[in-house]
């Protein structure tokens, strides 16, 4: 059964029906498999199971919580199939598709000439062939045809080359046979296995059968085509699906879902399983052709028109710094009522690295306390990651990264506590020896060792040429500074001989890390502050480690992803921790929504940039042309991508009043770079706001 609302997805209810088919299993929670659409939902539904009713532990996961583990469990059905040379697999982390794939770019484009008509960067082209992969696996389409399907749907194809588009494909066969040649999976990877492998496998369906009774889902609008394969799977074996959901909140050119493939699926099958869709459950089937039903459903002005009174103000300004400036002050304003600071979030555009540094910035001086959902920098752009990495690149003995000199002075900076002038004087007296750190052990030693003797000497003998030089008025004072500047070459020689000493124990470098981290950094005076981004770098270091065991990448590689690939980001347990009452909420549209955050007080930022509805089809791109509900070979146009903007700028719309109480919205008529600045969200805002249908 699918019920769909036309309210947002009713926890509740959803609830209810689980607490029911619990009480019919008798407590036996494992029969019941519950897919939720965001892990921060886990928490929310335990709470609401009576305890004294269940007798097993609830199996409530996300969809690729549980595929991950299906895929660890039974990884010996695909293993057989694919030959793959371990018996279990091994997840690599976030951070190294994108460089694996922009190492294989860069090698295919300077040694045969690949992506010649393409002007970007080898990372860039990286990023849209990684998404293309991501976007054919949850739509269930063939990940090896993601360019020539694209190719196919571009109005100017014939003043295309055709190249670039199947060495695309070219890419993402060489990137996953690379992986399954070492048992590796990462997330496109684990989806299309499980749903090619071992969903087709007739003894895992045995397995499903006898594990599972009911099938639970809470949002049919963030179901997957590849999820839906389950639920396929689910009907077939004669066991009960139950699927909630809004078909009004649809994001599926973020979230590479095709609303339209799972409505249509559910339109062919009796009408009776079919509630509350309006017009749709009246049809046989739907006319599902170029996106032709988003016209049947999605927020609409009518949904959008009763919360036109939360938006209490759209302030414009000319300039966008004097954007900022108001901002800052309504935020300000918000911050001196103490109940709203935790009621409050600043929701930027995507991809607003400026505008989210200025803001912080200013919060800073302020005073307001906040925390950052932001997924845009690199972890190495935090002071203390890169100071991590720095040394423990040295540790490592890594000839093949270099650092700039201005990142050894902030290092020395920050480790002795000291500024940047002394660190630099540190640095200059101290250059061979860091420099050489990445030499041999016995090559490393003799440096060592004659280099500390030179240093010391010489910096004493400077010290006392000195003090003869100085006036008794004077001496005291010099002689705490000449204390300190030797109290900082001997930290600075503790540092360089930990290194020496971690090479002699052979230590992994994580395990260096997390033993210089509490022997060392933690003492500093923002030691314990910079916690949670060490550990980050850290918890990377060690995923990156298994992957350079498992031989997807080389040992050396480990401290080029941690410096250039590896970004800061934030997960649902750890913004459980994060929100407070006490902190103002800074993050993008999209992060809030798939969140389920709940702050009625919502200040919008830069309301008339673009990137509120970024770009749906770029160069070699585009995810609405791979979904199993556009039509093959149909020219994607103009007119598609702009009713797919106004289509998801509304239900955007849609999502975000829905969880508020007042609205603040900013705009600036000239964007950072000087331009006018004018979106369809702003006009959006004012029509609602002006009552006017949008």
């Amino acid at each position: 059964m699918a019920e769909i609302t036309t309210k947002q997805t009713n926890l509740k209810k959803v609830s209810e029906k689980y607490n029911e088919l619990i009480k019919q299993k008798s407590g036996k929670c494992s029969k019941i498999l519950f897919l939720v659409s965001d892990g921060k939902l886990i928490e929310k539904i335990k709470k609401s199971i009576n305890i004294n009713t269940y007798i097993e532990e609830p199996q409530i996961l996300t969809y690729i919580s549980f595929i991950m583990k299906e895929l660890e469990k039974y990884w010996t059905l695909i293993s057989k199939e694919l030959k793959s040379i371990k018996g279990i697999p091994n997840n690599i982390p976030y951070s190294l598709p994108e460089y694996i794939i922009t190492e294989m770019v860069e090698n295919f484009r300077y040694k045969y000439g690949y992506f010649e008509d393409i002007t970007g960067t080898s990372e860039n082209i990286s990023k849209s062939i990684y998404s293309n992969l991501k976007s054919a696996a949850y739509m269930n389409t063939d990940i090896y045809s993601t360019g020539e399907k694209i190719y196919y749907t571009k109005k100017n194809k014939e003043n295309l080359e055709r190249f670039s588009y199947t060495q695309n494909d070219e890419i993402i066969k060489e990137y996953t046979d690379k992986l399954i040649e070492k048992s590796a999976i990462d997330l496109p990877m684990a989806i299309y296995l499980y749903t090619e492998k071992l969903l087709k496998n007739e003894e895992y369906k045995k397995s499903l059968a006898k594990r599972y009774d009911y099938l639970i889902i809470d949002s049919i609008e963030k179901i997957s085509n590849a999820e839906l394969e389950l639920v396929k799977v689910f009907e077939y074996i004669g066991k009960e699906v139950f699927i909630y959901g809004d078909i009004s909140a649809d994001f599926s050119a973020i979230y590479n879902f095709d609303l339209d493939n799972i409505v249509e699926y559910y339109s062919r099958k009796n009408n009776s399983e079919i509630k509350n869709i309006g017009n749709l459950a009246y049809m046989d089937s739907i006319e599902n052709k170029n996106l032709s039903n988003h016209k049947k459903y999605g927020a609409k002005y009518k949904d959008l028109k009763p919360f036109s009174s939360r938006i209490k103000e759209c302030y414009q300004s000319q300039l966008y710094t004097e954007m900022i400036d108001d901002i800052l002050y309504k935020t300000e304003k918000i911050a001196k009522e103490a109940e709203k600071i935790g009621k409050t979030a600043i929701i930027i555009p995507p991809g607003s690295g400026i505008l989210l540094h200025r803001i912080t910035d200013g919060l800073k001086k302020r005073g307001i306390n906040y925390f950052s959902t932001s997924t845009d920098f690199k972890i190495s752009q935090h002071r203390y990651a890169n100071m991590l990495i720095i040394i423990t690149a040295l540790y490592a003995g890594n000839s093949e990264i270099e650092f700039s000199t201005e990142e050894y002075i902030q290092m020395i900076s920050l480790v002795l506590g000291i500024n940047k002038i002394k660190a630099n004087n540190i640095f200059r007296e101290n250059e061979t020896l860091l420099k050489t750190i990445v030499l041999e052990n016995t090559e490393f030693e003799s440096v060592y060792c004659e280099s500390r003797e030179i240093t010391f000497d010489n910096f004493l003998g400077n010290i006392e040429d000195k003090s003869t030089e100085m006036d008794e008025e004077n001496i005291e004072i010099n002689k705490k500074d000449i204390n300190n500047s030797v109290e900082n070459v001997y930290n600075l020689d503790l540092i360089i001989e930990k290194i020496y000493l971690a090479r002699k124990k052979n230590l992994k470098r994580s395990e260096f890390m997390r033993r210089f981290y509490t022997e060392v950094l933690i003492a500093l005076e923002n030691g314990i502050e910079n916690i949670e981004i060490c550990k980050k770098v850290i918890i990377e270091c060690e995923k990156l480690e298994e992957a350079a065991e498992c031989g997807v990448i080389e040992d050396f590689e480990i401290d080029k992803i941690l410096k250039g690939y590896v970004r800061d980001y934030i997960g649902f347990r750890e913004l459980k921790n994060s929100e407070g009452d006490d902190k103002i909420m800074i993050t993008t549209p999209f992060y809030y929504i798939n969140s389920m955050c709940d702050r009625g007080v919502q200040i919008w930022a830069d309301c008339g940039s673009n990137m509120w509805n970024p770009k749906i089809a770029k160069e070699i791109s585009n995810p609405v042309v791979l979904r199993k509900s556009y039509e093959e070979k149909h020219i994607f146009t103009d007119i598609d991508e702009e009713m797919l903007k106004k289509y998801y700028m509304n239900n955007q719309l849609y999502s975000l009043l829905d969880s508020s109480e007042e609205v603040y919205a900013f705009k600036s008529d000239y964007s950072l770079n000087g331009y006018l600045s004018e979106s369809m969200m702003y006009t959006s805002i004012i029509n609602l706001m002006d009552n006017e249908e949008i």
